[in-house]
């Protein structure tokens, strides 16, 4: 979602999320929240005042650059080489 002077960022999962992390690709960016546990069924609101991005983006510009990712996809899955 986009405010005049921030994006809101919302989160949930279907099963629990270890140490989520929000990184924006090819930007410094400051996040009120980072490195979170995420309950399953919980939401969780992020928000990133726009002033707070080194780079001037569009809603889709950071829907596009956004990486979210928990402890569970830095293991290799089984199967997989």
């Amino acid at each position: 979602m986009e405010h005049a002077e921030k994006f809101v960022i919302s989160l949930n999962s279907k099963a629990f999320a270890k140490f989520v992390e929000i990184d924006l690709s090819y930007a410094d960016v400051i996040l009120s929240d980072n490195y979170f546990d995420l309950s399953a069924g919980v939401s969780k609101t992020i928000s990133v005042e726009k002033s707070d991005i080194s780079i001037c983006l569009s809603l889709s510009q950071l829907k596009e650059k956004l990486k979210i990712r928990s402890i569970y996809d830095t293991y290799e899955k089984s199967g997989e080489e």
